[in-house]
């Protein structure tokens, strides 16, 4: 997929909003894995605050990019690979603001399966996954609210919001959003 048009809409919009519903759920800044960091505007929340970040974006051009913007950091690692394809090493958080659906249903599992090891071992994940009501549904991995169920089934639920809306994309495009914000803490 060509996210140029993606990265040309994003880059100076900053971070999402759902990072200030994030905030008051963390807790002294550690370690966050930032997986599919796009524009890298949630890099910058996160290194504002303190946290010392791994990034990974599959986008060789928003990985370059990065680099280009934070330049040779010690509290900053990108990595240009597809989250499955990479060992996390230590994490307090798991963040995946609009990117953990993207691609296939078998990488998918793989990465909630990791997400969910890391919140039973006391870390946070943080980010959204869609729903079947949403237009990015089809091509992409959308679950259906007793699927979210499932997959959450034993965890700490720290904030769950279902949105089903009319709206538009970063690009300005109507969309039908179907998507749940969700938030796992140890």
């Amino acid at each position: 997929m060509d996210w140029s048009d993606y990265f040309d809409a994003a880059k100076n919009m900053g971070p999402n909003p759902f990072y200030a519903t994030l905030e008051p759920y963390l807790w002294s800044p550690g370690r966050v894995v930032e997986l599919g960091f796009g524009a890298g505007t949630g890099l910058a929340w996160w290194l504002e605050r303190g946290w010392d970040v791994l990034a990974i974006d599959a986008d060789r051009g928003m990985c370059d990019y990065a680099r280009e913007v934070y330049g040779e950091r010690e509290d900053l690692q990108i990595v240009c690979a597809d989250y499955v394809g990479v060992e996390w090493g230590e994490a307090d958080v798991v963040c995946a603001v609009f990117s953990l659906f993207f691609g296939d249903r078998d990488g998918f599992e793989k990465s909630w399966s990791r997400i969910r090891g890391y919140v039973e071992g006391g870390a946070m994940f943080a980010g959204q996954l869609i729903g079947p009501g949403d237009d990015w549904a089809e091509g992409n991995v959308a679950v259906a609210r007793e699927e979210l169920e499932a997959m959450c089934s034993g965890l700490n639920i720290l904030y769950l919001e279902e949105v089903r809306r009319r709206g538009k994309t970063v690009f300005g495009a109507e969309k039908e959003w179907h998507v749940y914000h969700l938030i796992l803490g140890p």
